[in-house]
């Protein structure tokens, strides 16, 4: 009987000590929560966003104009959408985009090899050496990369957020979530 109750504790312990180390990827400092109703919202970059199409980011940030959430997006391949105001209650209302990681903005898409992922819009070399958090990111190479205005380091979105100098930084990551709601609409969900 002892055998088998430190077989089960040993077990515990293994997937304890394995699901902390798949935890790390995903950053926990700054909160995130973002929720985008792409059915909703067809004229969106963001609806574009999926795995039919890798290499395809969205730089994404929301903004309360005039009391109604206004969603920003700046794709990797073009001109910026037209601001989308959402007005309906459950987007305006009942949805809060206050936490949306580091400085208020995302990058949100399909890399090349690795699928979806969801990245702060913040430098996260220049979030380490300070207390202040405005550091944004900005396309190079064609929207391959995204480079600091401030330190100049350049990360790499297809290849897990890595810099590209092969300095010691990389993307904040969130954990990138892509299903259907109740009424079968589809739901882009970034989440700590």
């Amino acid at each position: 009987m002892y055998k088998r109750i430190r077989l089960y504790l040993t077990l515990a312990v293994v997937m304890l000590l394995s699901a902390c180390d798949a935890e790390q990827q995903y950053n926990s400092h700054y909160p995130c929560n973002f929720i985008f109703y792409s059915q909703h919202h067809p004229e969106s970059s963001l609806s574009k966003v999926n795995e039919t199409n890798p290499g395809f980011f969205v730089a994404v940030e929301v903004k309360r104009v005039s009391g109604i959430n206004t969603v920003y997006c700046t794709p990797n391949t073009g001109e910026a959408d037209a601001p989308l105001k959402l007005t309906n209650e459950v987007e305006n209302n009942r949805i809060s985009y206050a936490d949306m990681g580091a400085g208020g903005r995302l990058i949100i898409g399909c890399t090349t090899l690795n699928g979806l992922k969801a990245y702060d819009g913040m430098c996260p070399a220049c979030l380490a050496a300070g207390t202040a958090t405005n550091f944004p990111l900005t396309w190079t190479d064609n929207g391959k990369n995204v480079k600091c205005a401030k330190c100049s380091t350049v990360y790499s979105l297809n290849n897990e957020g890595i810099s590209i100098e092969g300095k010691e930084s990389r993307l904040l990551q969130y954990r990138f979530l892509y299903g259907t709601g109740y009424d079968q609409t589809q739901i882009i969900r970034i989440t700590n």
